[in-house]
């Protein structure tokens, strides 16, 4: 196999860990979201 075909396949690699981490973020975003969202409604009920 070539340089080049190893190279590529390891940005590939790379790319796809990229999406993975991505998708992991939005979801922890998400997550933030939604706990400070109910973290309003319970402070709204509380005051």
């Amino acid at each position: 196999m070539s340089n080049k075909q190893d190279l590529q396949k390891a940005l590939d690699k790379l790319a796809e860990a990229k999406k993975e981490d991505i998708k992991a973020v939005s979801k922890a975003i998400e997550s933030i979201h939604q706990v400070r969202q109910e973290q309003t409604e319970t402070q709204s009920r509380q005051d």
